[in-house]
């Protein structure tokens, strides 16, 4: 069921969870029961709880680091260095 956004003249931004059905019915403010109108804004794709949201958003920042502390970190390294690449789509690579 999603959640609609309304307006209500005396007393301000509401919201209502509605099902598809009831969008086209008239709604009135939960505080003074005069008629609201709906108000459009963008949808809430992201729905997760806080704290992933701020670990995915605090994640995507760069680590400031010392040179100290960088020449500490140990440095992997991946690839082979054989002469001829064990498979052929990664010559150039």
């Amino acid at each position: 069921m999603p959640i609609y956004e309304y307006r209500c003249r005396e007393c301000g931004d509401f919201k209502k969870w509605l099902t598809m059905q009831e969008t086209g019915l008239p709604v009135e403010c939960p505080t003074c029961d005069e008629q609201a109108e709906r108000v459009f804004s963008a949808p809430g794709l992201m729905m997760m709880s806080h704290n992933i949201r701020k670990r995915i958003e605090y994640g995507a920042e760069p680590k400031v680091m010392s040179k100290q502390e960088l020449d500490m970190k140990p440095h992997y390294h991946r690839h082979s260095h054989k002469k001829e690449p064990s498979r052929p789509w990664q010559i150039g690579h």
